[in-house]
């Protein structure tokens, strides 16, 4: 009797030991490759206390079940081929001990993550399945670095450096590669006369050009002349965070008609985006100049999110009027004209930009601006007041559901394909506090402040828009207290008019542009339109400057 209590006994134990092993499959499944621990595979203090047991007993054994790492992180068949013909990489179970002691480095690390202090930039593919993106969005989140940067790559998976196709691997290492060499000072020195990427305090500058049909030549020196100029460089907002800054200049060292500052739409981002708009402006005689927004682009920041719509354009600000002093200080003739170009949101920022200096800008161009809600989609008072409540919950939440805005935004497919596969366009459902921004400020615009405007302006909307309803431009034209406003409507054209139509659609829509810029830019108008203007335009620059300081 006594032998066969002792034999059940054992057999209970043997089956608790089973149970315990099957809680820590379970539990290694989620745990083995991330750094923090997705709250709802979390384990139980007791479940913990289990394990750290059964490593004394068997550490080295191999029953931790997990799915083939190698398809799940790797996209290239032939460095799938090469990790399982490597010798020195283990491909056996993980094994008990190692399964525990990486499981408790996430947990320590999870709650030590607001210690984090040293520059960092993180590169995770949208598609990984090994290691979920939300973990490096919660480290970007928490850490107390002022120096950090987050670049999400859509379309990619887990071995971003080795596994990706070669254009992608490339895309990778140029961001890795320019975010060191921006912080090794003697690399800008080495690079200073060659005309390639340098590093530097704020950033690299890459100078580019481009043929054109009248394209360069060369001049009695020999020199080759060519149409445009472009160079890119990052600076710094207010609150340390490093933005992309990219322009273009006229070549054949043409002095410039006037300054054009672009404002990119939501998701996307002006060095790729915008490089047509730049490009054609730069031929036509303009300085041209753009920043990726916080979170936007190249630029440091959560990809695709806006906590606060004003620090946006504070940034914008910051960096447009920046140039503005930098140019005149390198020019006698400091009353050269200066216009914006926003489009779809850009427009809102442009508008925005434009009421917080209402004598500082010569005029606007609005491409399909965004700055009235449409009636059939405005929603109920009670409804923004509990997306507000949200948003400081789950502000970076990718919830809001939305149709596919690129097939609806742009006609071509090739420029469909184009943005779907720049890495640098943000493609996934809103994130909370982004949404409740856009509608924050979409209204406000339009109770509020679309009376207010009073600046020169050109706006540009495709009569058949999906994505920007024609009638808001419409409401803008008719409210803006502008004397000098013009409405050109489209018919047939879609959301992207710069970019996303056909060759002959967007040629007609730049001479319409260019044109309102000439006239307003060539030196009888000039002298005309700001005369006055521009004197009061430098009182406010400067007692703006005094109060908020100027670019960091």
């Amino acid at each position: 009797m006594e032998w066969t209590m002792k034999a059940m006994e054992s057999l209970l134990d043997f089956k608790d030991i089973l149970v315990v092993l099957m809680i820590l499959w379970l539990v290694a499944l989620s745990t083995l490759q991330v750094s923090v621990i997705v709250e709802d595979m979390k384990p139980h203090p007791i479940v913990i206390s289990i394990l750290s047991k059964l490593n004394n007993v068997i550490p080295t054994w191999r029953i931790i079940p997990n799915e083939d790492i190698i398809d799940r992180a790797i996209k290239s068949e032939e460095w799938r081929e090469e990790v399982r013909n490597n010798h020195y990489c283990y491909k056996g179970k993980p094994r008990l001990k190692t399964g525990y002691e990486i499981f408790m480095a996430s947990l320590d690390i999870e709650s030590n993550l607001d210690k984090v202090t040293l520059p960092f930039i993180i590169v995770h593919g949208g598609d990984d399945a090994v290691t979920d993106p939300t973990v490096s969005e919660t480290l970007y989140t928490l850490a107390k670095s002022k120096g950090k940067t987050l670049k999400l790559y859509p379309g990619m998976c887990h071995a971003l450096t080795s596994g990706e196709p070669k254009q992608n691997i490339d895309i990778v290492f140029s961001d890795i590669i320019k975010w060191l060499n921006e912080r090794v000072p003697s690399i800008s020195q080495l690079g200073s006369n060659s005309g390639t990427a340098v590093g530097g305090g704020s950033g690299g500058t890459v100078m580019r050009s481009s043929g054109s049909s009248n394209g360069g030549g060369a001049d009695d020196g020999g020199e080759v002349l060519l149409d445009h100029e472009y160079k890119e460089e990052y600076v710094r907002n207010s609150r340390g965070t490093r933005l992309f800054a990219c322009t273009w200049l006229p070549g054949k060292r043409r002095t410039p008609k006037a300054l054009v500052f672009l404002c990119h739409g939501y998701a996307v981002e002006c060095g790729v985006t915008m490089r047509g708009t730049g490009e054609r402006l730069a031929r036509a005689g303009y300085a041209v100049y753009g920043l990726d927004y916080e979170g936007h682009g190249r630029s440091d920041g959560l990809q695709g999110y806006v906590p606060d719509f004003e620090l946006l354009v504070r940034d914008c600000d910051d960096y447009f009027t920046s140039v503005v002093r930098r140019s005149q200080s390198q020019s006698k003739d400091d009353s050269k004209p200066r216009f914006l170009l926003g489009e779809s949101m850009g427009g809102a920022v442009a508008l925005l930009l434009h009421l917080r200096r209402p004598e500082f800008w010569s005029g606007a161009v609005l491409v399909a601006p965004m700055c009235k809600i449409a009636d059939d989609m405005r929603p109920h008072p009670l409804v923004v007041n509990i997306l507000r409540a949200m948003t400081s919950i789950i502000p970076t939440w990718k919830i809001v559901p939305s149709n596919d805005v690129i097939d609806a935004a742009y006609k071509t497919q090739e420029k469909r394909d184009e943005i779907r596969g720049n890495p640098y366009c943000y493609k996934d459902k809103p994130r909370l506090k982004t949404a409740y921004e856009l509608l924050k400020v979409s209204l406000d615009l339009e109770q509020n402040l679309l009376h207010q405007v009073s600046l020169p302006f050109l706006i540009v909307h495709g009569g058949a828009d999906k994505v920007t309803d024609p009638s808001v431009s419409e409401l803008l034209y008719r409210s803006a207290a502008s004397h000098d406003k013009t409405l050109k409507l489209y018919p047939g054209m879609w959301h992207a008019l710069t970019s996303g139509e056909s060759p002959d659609n967007i040629h007609a829509v730049f001479q319409d542009i260019i044109a309102w810029l000439d006239h307003r830019s060539s030196d009888t108008d000039q002298k005309e339109l700001l005369s006055e203007v521009e004197q009061k335009a430098r009182h406010d620059d400067q007692h703006h400057h005094q109060q908020h300081g100027g670019n960091k």
